[in-house]
């Protein structure tokens, strides 16, 4: 008899805890529909979760003192679970100690971490501006050191934290973010840069930033480079009008949100020089990569075989040999495919989707 009455408990205490976190999962949920504050709706689910766990412990054990004892540790689990969730851990490439870090105040409110590593002298007044990937993935400390090579061809490289990641200010409203804010925190770089012209290097949904940069202000974009299925594009001479800036391109954005809208129909037929890398290996469809070649007439393909989507990482010495030639009008030591090859490796080696 005994044993049955404890093993009834024990059964009314985990149906006690259960109930409790499904009511606070609910309150949780029912917050985050009044506010976007995590620490407001979180806090409302952990009360009301160690409210009704009271409660029901009561009813369970008839025991004052035990009742106690277990709602205390129902509420310090909840306790830790909401910490676990309001204190992130923190990626380590933005812990990472970067020279030089400063902070750009924008016209658009955005305050933006970045690097500037001062090209050779005597130094070009177009600056390469690097964009990562993600959205919200930087590693400046690593863009840095790779891509500050370019300062060798007598660029200043600027490697920054897109708005809501790395160092970078976040926004109280998660529906703020987006490309649209993005390319308008890039038209503010290049204004708070002072720069006619800039050559943008964007990996992954950095060079679809750089897309949709290039379509909304082509008068503004001298060229594009991308290492990462994506497009390097080298200055051309600034025309008269407007001041400029230059664009690197890249594919698709590897997030699992909504897609933006294409940009391709606002490139078609621009001048800009763009180089374009495609890994074998990489997961985008080589289709993807083709569309880019024939939106603007005068893109380069280059095929990395054995590469992935991070070709500058897969293969970072051929990555950075062909972008320095590019940029110097000198010839590519891997060439860029001609249409023949373009239509022979699409269907053979190609591991990717087509």
């Amino acid at each position: 008899m005994a044993g049955a009455i404890r093993a009834g408990r024990a059964a009314g205490v985990a149906a006690a805890v259960l109930v409790a976190a499904a009511a606070g999962f609910g309150g949780a949920l029912a917050g985050a529909a009044v506010t976007m504050s995590p620490v407001l709706f979180l806090g409302a689910g952990a009360a009301l979760t160690a409210l009704v766990a009271a409660g029901s412990l009561r009813l369970v054990l008839k025991r004052a003192r035990r009742v106690r004892s277990i709602a205390w540790l129902v509420g310090g689990l909840v306790a830790l679970g909401a910490a676990a969730v309001l204190v992130p851990l923190g990626d380590p490439r933005t812990q990472d100690a970067v020279t030089g870090l400063r902070y750009w105040s924008l016209p658009t409110a955005s305050r933006l971490a970045y690097v500037r590593i001062p090209g050779a002298e005597p130094r070009r007044s177009t600056p390469v501006v690097v964009l990562h990937g993600g959205p919200g993935i930087p590693d400046m400390a690593g863009d840095a050191a790779y891509f500050g090579r370019l300062s060798a061809l007598h660029y200043d490289v600027y490697v920054y934290d897109q708005l809501g990641s790395g160092r970078s200010t976040r926004l109280p409203d998660p529906t703020g973010y987006g490309v649209g804010r993005d390319v308008a925190d890039l038209e503010g770089v290049r204004q708070a840069i002072g720069a006619r012209q800039m050559v943008l290097v964007g990996h992954s949904y950095g060079g679809l930033l750089a897309a949709h940069y290039l379509a909304a202000h082509p008068a503004t974009s001298s060229g594009s480079c991308s290492p990462r299925r994506g497009h390097w594009t080298r200055p051309t001479p600034a025309p008269t009008g407007p001041p400029q800036a230059s664009d690197r391109l890249q594919l698709p954005p590897s997030s699992g949100g909504p897609a933006p809208a294409d940009p391709r129909p606002g490139l078609t037929g621009l001048p800009t020089p763009v180089l374009i890398f495609r890994g074998s290996c990489d997961y985008l469809s080589w289709r993807s990569a083709l569309d880019y070649r024939h939106t603007l007439p005068h893109a380069g393909l280059v095929y990395l075989d054995g590469a992935g989507h991070d070709t500058y990482q897969d293969r970072p010495t051929e990555v950075l040999a062909d972008v320095t030639a590019f940029l110097t009008d000198a010839p590519l030591p891997i060439p860029a495919l001609d249409d023949e090859a373009v239509e022979r490796l699409a269907p053979r080696d190609a591991s990717g989707p087509r």
